[in-house]
């Protein structure tokens, strides 16, 4: 018998500016392992479970197929949130051939587990390996508050804002941009070896 953990995120919308209209959160891609999903026109919940035997995973993407500058923002609200979880939530720059090869830029809220191999605790991520950049943390206590990914000519900036920003965005990073046309998502991921 599964077990549905106590561990839930509301994202808001998906917002892209290089699009003229995105309805809702966007459209469910995939989703695997013990995971619940809930999709109004204005939010996603998601909750995750523990005994499964896949890592949990939901992917949204937008409609929206990016060329050049755009703005990309998220809501998020980490309801039950357990230290150490292993849970992500993040804002994806999809590679422009995504999903195959899999490889994406991502902003995201994390909450690292107690034995993770790139950090530990909580903290805002940008990962930009996929496309050159640099893997860079930010420690963070947030559990409500706003990621973005925000391209302007060749470069991909990452911000996060929350309560202890004065309501202003802060830099975690930038990175090369993509050449070709991107897609632009919303996913949570989680180690199921590693939820609590």
């Amino acid at each position: 018998m599964r077990k549905l953990m106590g561990l839930a995120i509301v994202a808001g919308a998906l917002l892209v500016s290089a699009c003229n209209t995105v309805e809702g959160v966007g459209r469910d891609v995939s989703s695997a392992g013990n995971t619940v999903v809930t999709q109004t026109s204005s939010s996603l919940t998601v909750k995750f479970g523990t005994g499964t035997t896949t890592d949990p995973i939901s992917t949204y993407v937008s409609d929206c197929v990016a060329l050049g500058d755009f703005d990309a923002r998220v809501l998020y609200n980490l309801v039950t949130w357990p230290a150490a979880n292993s849970v992500r939530v993040g804002v994806l720059v999809n590679n422009p051939d995504y999903p195959s090869p899999n490889g994406s830029l991502t902003v995201e809220r994390t909450s690292f587990a107690a034995r993770g191999d790139v950090g530990t605790g909580e903290n805002y991520v940008m990962d930009a390996v996929d496309p050159g950049g640099p893997f860079e943390t930010v420690p963070t206590t947030a559990t409500t508050g706003d990621l973005r990914a925000k391209q302007k000519g060749a470069v991909i900036t990452t911000y996060y804002k929350d309560s202890t920003t004065g309501g202003k965005w802060q830099k975690i990073d930038t990175s090369p941009a993509y050449t070709e046309p991107v897609t632009l998502g919303l996913q949570i991921w989680g180690d199921k070896d590693q939820l609590p």
